[in-house]
């Protein structure tokens, strides 16, 4: 979802005035979710959901990630997200340069 004028500079005033969103980058396992790359110098993670979704890396910008495994909700930096063997999460990304607002929400 895009953002004009006004609306952007109250959506920007919003999410700034939200404790839950987060300055970009995003933490690691966040940003392989939704890109791809390498967890360690053995393995790499595939994902094309960003690309998918036409989503560019957001540099400049906030991030929200909420974790729903076990029908559990809480913000998180995606720290276990690989230690398990589903991912339950929405995560929010705001992109400063565009106004662009991208939601998305993995139930697997």
């Amino acid at each position: 979802m895009e953002f004009k004028g006004k609306k952007a500079e109250d959506i920007v005033n919003q999410i700034q005035e939200n404790n839950d969103w987060k300055k970009t980058p995003l933490p690691k396992n966040i940003k392989l979710q939704l890109y791809g790359g390498e967890i360690d110098e053995n393995t790499t993670y595939s994902s094309d959901l960003a690309q998918n979704n036409k989503m560019p890396e957001i540099n400049e910008g906030y991030w929200l990630f909420i974790d729903r495994y076990e029908g559990k909700k809480r913000l998180s930096k995606g720290e276990e997200l690989f230690s398990r063997s589903s991912h339950n999460y929405t995560v929010g990304l705001y992109d400063k340069k565009t106004s662009s607002l991208y939601y998305f929400e993995c139930d697997s």
